[in-house]
C-alpha cells in the first residue's frame, strides 16, 4: 500500500522545491476551489442572461438607427424585423431557463439539499414570481415558445416630432424627429394556446393596447430587474463561503511566494506517492477569483434596470 504526502509546489519541469502541507490542508484547498468555481459559475450564468438581454436592446436600437439614417430601409426592416427580434428574444428565454435550472443545481453541489440557503433562494424566487408581472409573463412566454409559437407578432417604427432643447445649436428653430422601434406580443395569438396560463392572460388584458398588443420591452426589463433582486440575495447568502475560500487561496499563494520564492503561475497543492509521483492536485490561483470579482462588479445594478432606456437625444448645453 502506497503512502502519500501532500505539498505545495510549482508544476513545472525542473522545479523540485516544495512546502509540506497536511492532508487536511489539501482537502481545504480543494473545498475552497469548489466554492470559488461555484461563485464564478453563478456569475457567468447571470452574465449570459444579461448579455442576451443586451442583444435584444441593441437589435432594436440598430433598427431604429437604420430607419433614421436610411428612410428607404424601412421596407426591408418591416420584412425582417420580427425574425430579428424573435431570434434575440428566444436566445434570452433560453438563458433565463438555463439560469433558473442550473443555479439551483449548482447550489445543491456545494450546500446540503435541505440547506437554509437553498430554502431562502427558492422562497425569493417564488416572491419575485408573485410580485413581478414581468417575471411571470417571461416564464409563461418561455413555455409558449417551447410548445406553441414565436412570441413577437408585430413591430412598430414610430417617428415623432419633438421640440428642440433650449440651447440646441444644431437646429434652434427646427423641430427634431425621434425614431424608435417597439416589438409587440399579440394577446390574441397567446389566447390560441390553450395551455397559456389564464390568470396571466387576464393580467395582460389590462395592459394591452387597442389592437390587443402588449409592448415587449417593459416586460423584459422588469424581468431582468427581478433576476437582479434574486441574484443579489444569492450573492449575500453565499458571500461568507466564497470569501472564506478566497482568503484561504490567498494565504496559500502568499505562503508559496515566501517559502518557494515563486510566482503564482503553475502553483498547486499536490498529493504524491512515496516515490514522488503525482496522484492528484489542486491548482492554487487568483484567476478565477479575479474573474468572479469582475463579473460581480459588471452586473451589480440589475435590480435598478426597469426604468432605464437608451436614447441618442441630446441634452441641453451648459450655460
Amino acid at each position: 500500500m502506497n503512502d502519500f504526502n501532500f505539498v505545495i509546489a510549482v508544476r513545472a519541469i525542473g522545479r523540485e522545491d516544495f512546502i509540506t502541507i497536511s492532508e487536511k490542508d489539501f482537502v481545504d484547498i480543494r473545498t475552497a476551489n469548489k466554492f470559488i468555481l461555484f461563485g464564478l459559475d453563478i456569475e457567468e450564468k447571470l452574465d449570459l442572461l444579461v448579455e442576451n438581454y443586451a442583444d435584444i436592446e441593441k437589435e432594436i436600437l440598430d433598427m431604429a438607427v437604420q430607419n433614421s439614417i436610411h428612410p428607404g430601409a424601412i421596407y426591408d426592416l418591416i420584412k425582417g424585423s420580427r425574425h430579428r427580434v424573435n431570434r434575440r428574444f428566444v436566445n434570452f428565454l433560453t438563458a433565463v431557463q438555463l439560469y433558473k435550472d442550473q443555479i439551483r443545481y449548482s447550489l445543491t453541489k456545494v450546500y446540503e439539499k435541505d440547506s437554509e440557503i437553498i430554502e431562502k433562494f427558492d422562497k425569493k424566487s417564488n416572491y419575485e414570481y408573485d410580485n413581478s408581472l414581468g417575471y411571470r409573463v417571461v416564464e409563461a412566454l418561455r413555455n409558449h415558445v417551447q410548445h406553441a409559437s414565436l412570441p413577437i407578432t408585430s413591430i412598430s417604427f414610430p417617428a415623432r416630432r419633438v421640440e428642440p432643447t433650449l440651447r440646441d445649436i444644431t437646429s434652434p428653430k427646427q423641430r427634431l424627429i425621434s425614431f424608435s422601434v417597439s416589438p409587440y406580443v399579440g394577446l390574441d395569438k397567446l389566447k390560441e394556446n390553450n395551455k397559456f396560463k389564464k390568470t396571466i392572460l387576464k393580467e395582460l388584458e389590462k395592459i394591452a393596447d387597442d389592437k390587443n398588443n402588449i409592448r415587449l420591452m417593459p416586460i423584459v426589463r422588469q424581468h431582468v430587474e427581478s433576476i437582479g433582486h434574486l441574484h443579489n440575495l444569492l450573492r449575500g447568502l453565499c458571500k461568507e463561503s466564497i470569501e472564506d475560500a478566497q482568503k484561504l487561496i490567498e494565504e496559500n499563494i502568499c505562503l508559496a511566494e515566501c517559502g518557494l520564492n515563486s510566482p503564482e503561475a503553475g502553483l498547486a497543492a499536490i498529493k504524491r506517492d512515496n516515490v514522488g509521483l503525482h496522484e492528484d492536485f489542486e491548482n492554487i490561483s487568483r484567476v478565477n477569483i479575479e474573474r468572479w470579482q469582475e463579473l460581480q462588479k459588471k452586473n451589480r445594478h440589475l435590480d435598478q434596470i426597469s426604468p432605464r432606456f437608451v436614447t441618442s437625444e441630446c441634452l441641453p448645453y451648459d450655460s
